[in-house]
């Protein structure tokens, strides 16, 4: 559980950051082992009928930006304790919808999109 990964960190020495990172950099974030099913699941609905969204909003957004509306967040992997360079830790189904995306080349690789790095003060 999720709760298993943050324990241990200390929220008070951690800075929050918007950032930008690639599809190249999306596909090496580590993901918690429970977690990782959420991801499969969405990666594979996005195989089988493409990205969709019952939310109109999101739908639009998808289409002009070809990205998420709402940024995931990552912890670096200092912070959880791991030699990756960031753990995802919200937004495990976005990021399998993406690197769907990315799989079908419907979006390039090079092709930046917005997170959240929870990052050591």
């Amino acid at each position: 559980m999720l709760a298993d990964i943050v324990r241990f960190v200390d929220w008070s020495a951690v800075r929050w950051e918007e950032g930008e990172l690639s599809g190249v950099a999306l596909r090496q974030l580590g993901v918690p082992r429970a977690y990782q099913h959420a991801l499969d699941e969405a990666r594979a609905a996005t195989a089988h009928t493409g990205f969709f969204d019952e939310r109109a909003h999101v739908m639009a957004h998808w289409e002009s930006h070809r990205t998420w509306i709402r940024a995931p967040l990552l912890l670096t992997g200092e912070i959880v304790q791991s030699s990756l360079g960031y753990e995802l830790i919200v937004g495990f189904t976005r990021l399998g919808n993406l690197l769907e995306a990315l799989d079908r080349r419907l979006l390039p690789e090079s092709a930046l999109h917005r997170v959240w790095i929870g990052a050591p003060l």
